[in-house]
């Protein structure tokens, strides 16, 4: 399977173009809008500074010897984490984490519903089953109704 992420496991297989096409048709489909272009590309940067630290990382280890002599940290150790953090924080930005991503709708039950709808309705989910779907939708508030597509899918 060619997944979204297989460069991380292949640090190699990195592609900008892609990443900047898949993210913005993902953002395009989702909000419909193009606006965000601007922010991808700075968010294809960042990872491919973080890419490349994490390249030169692997070659070479979290220590190294400096051109003076000197045994000590690998300076691209702090650059990819400066690139990750801003990363992070532009996927923030654009809603493409865990914590900033648009949650779904509950999907509500059909006792849920005449509940909702109040006592005239009670009978008919414990008399004689659930009333149909549509014979509901005519008499849902607004704020309900806009639920009831979801029970349908």
């Amino acid at each position: 399977m060619n997944s979204f992420a297989d460069w991380q496991n292949d640090i190699d297989s990195w592609d900008k173009a892609r990443f900047i096409s898949e993210t913005g048709t993902y953002l395009h489909d989702m909000f419909d809008s193009y606006q965000d272009q601007h922010l991808i590309g700075m968010l294809a940067e960042s990872i491919e500074t973080y890419v490349a630290c994490t390249k030169e990382i692997r070659l070479n280890g979290l220590v190294v010897v400096h051109k003076n002599g000197v045994t000590g940290k690998n300076h691209h150790v702090e650059i990819r984490d400066k690139a990750l953090a801003r990363s992070l924080q532009i996927m923030n930005e654009l809603g493409l984490t865990p914590k900033t991503r648009e949650k779904p709708e509950p999907k509500p039950s059909a006792e849920m519903i005449a509940f909702l709808l109040g006592p005239s309705e009670m009978p008919r989910i414990y008399g004689d089953g659930p009333p149909p779907l549509d014979s509901i939708c005519s008499k849902v508030p607004v704020p309900v109704a806009s639920m009831l597509p979801i029970l349908t899918t």
